[in-house]
């Protein structure tokens, strides 16, 4: 039985930071490294030219891109895994 809190006021947790995002893993590495280049960066001073600046900013552009490309593609992965799962549903159900 709901007590009268559970009754009165339900609960309002955020709900968006438990969903998890199709696809992360590949920006998730393309994060890293560019977290690990733009350290290396801090590290050698901030150099505007040479080699670490060019890998911090291909690095970095290369997490932006990816994360651009997941939110164009995030309802496209959503959708294949959902008509995966009521396909498997339909075929262990036997329904037509």
């Amino acid at each position: 039985m709901l007590g009268c809190w559970e009754i009165h006021y339900p609960d309002t947790s955020n709900k968006a930071t438990d969903r998890s995002i199709p696809g992360w893993t590949d920006v998730a590495e393309a994060r890293s490294r560019s977290i690990f280049w733009h350290n290396i960066s801090l590290d050698c001073g901030r150099p505007h030219c040479g080699v670490v600046a060019n890998a911090m900013s291909t690095t970095r552009a290369a997490y932006h891109y990816a994360i651009r490309y997941l939110r164009k593609t995030s309802q496209l992965l959503l959708n294949s895994v959902l008509q995966t799962r009521c396909f498997l549903v339909v075929l262990e159900t036997g329904l037509r």
